[in-house]
């Protein structure tokens, strides 16, 4: 009976936050698809096609730097204003190339999209002011999450709106009805241009490597035969359903780079539970920082004389581009021309 009115309270509390115009976390204003239409798997590697919007924290990040060309996914989370959020969560070494944190200039932002090969009323584009990771080891592959502060707010609306941040409480509940997204590589090795989704298994460390950092990441199998994020979904949301709700309960860190016709995929995702608090803190932080050209973090940059390989499934694309000066539409293009490209 608590339980009962625990629902009936929730519902009311929903009910009412929509109908004052305020968009509550994870609650999505179009259904997702929880299973793939007719039964028919395609991508993500073979997932399905998620129905437009209904994924409304998901964010599609590009960055340039020095002629070549970035793609990451992200998810927007509430950042404490009221219907709206600058705060953008994606893996770290989005952000880290060659021994090097990017400039916050170098990144784009693209909310509310769901084709990146068309122009959608519902996207919305914005710059990035600033960010900071949080003890990021490129070589360990450690704390592998970054804060993004957007340059202006976006409001929340039927095609955008943030995910819940998992706590402690979250992750000790029975997780088992989880998904990831993202317009990463699919089974062909292409990137695609729709957002994917898939159904995903939570499994006991013990299953994986980095026993020693189970505080701090989550271990993943295929819920379905082969269907796994791949290249091209980096920071992307492991996010689950509880109540109704959907939370983000992982940031996609590493995977296979690969994805065709491989089985029993394993991947890994930093832990939002274990970051909550540090996430809380480092908002407003951000809110009252300047706008930066470098970037921000929780010690000192280490630069390494040997080679780092660039971790996780960052997806890096050859460009000519020297500079930053794009137009909004020319960075529609550039969402929209990707060539594939190995990680060496």
């Amino acid at each position: 009976m608590v339980w009962q009115h625990g629902v009936f309270a929730f519902i009311i509390f929903t009910s009412a936050m929509l109908f004052m115009g305020v968009r509550p976390c994870g609650i999505p204003a179009i259904a997702p698809l929880k299973i793939p239409a007719n039964n028919k798997l395609s991508r993500i590697a073979f997932g399905w096609e998620a129905r437009p919007n209904s994924l409304p924290w998901m964010v599609h990040i590009v960055a340039l730097e020095n002629g070549t060309r970035f793609t990451c996914s992200g998810f927007l989370i509430d950042s404490g204003l009221v219907n709206q959020s600058d705060i953008v969560v994606t893996a770290a070494h989005c952000v880290y190339y060659r021994n090097a944190y990017l400039s916050p200039r170098s990144f784009f932002i693209f909310l509310g999209a769901h084709d990146l090969n068309k122009r959608e009323r519902t996207t919305i584009y914005r710059d990035v002011r600033n960010y900071v990771t949080h003890f990021y080891s490129s070589q360990r592959n450690d704390n592998d999450i970054v804060l993004l502060r957007l340059k202006h707010p976006v409001k929340y609306s039927k095609e955008i709106s943030p995910v819940c941040l998992a706590t402690k409480h979250t992750v000790n509940t029975q997780l088992d009805t989880c998904f990831a997204a993202g317009w990463g590589a699919t089974e062909a090795g292409s990137i695609s241009a729709a957002l994917k989704q898939t159904r995903i298994r939570i499994v006991p460390i013990s299953q994986c490597f980095f026993k020693e950092r189970d505080a701090r990441i989550l271990c993943v199998r295929e819920y379905y035969s082969r269907s796994f994020p791949c290249r091209g979904d980096s920071g992307s949301p492991l996010f689950c359903e509880i109540d109704g709700r959907y939370f983000a309960v992982g940031v996609l860190s590493l995977g296979p780079a690969n994805c065709s016709g491989q089985v029993d995929l394993i991947g890994f995702y930093v832990r939002m539970d274990n970051y909550h608090e540090w996430a809380m803190k480092t908002m407003e932080q951000l809110r009252a920082a300047p706008d930066q050209s470098k970037h921000i973090g929780d010690k000192v940059k280490v630069r390494f004389n040997q080679k780092v390989i660039v971790p996780g499934l960052l997806s890096l694309v050859p460009g000519k581009e020297k500079t930053k000066s794009l137009h909004v539409v020319d960075l529609m293009a550039i969402m929209s021309s990707y060539h594939k490209h190995s990680i060496d």
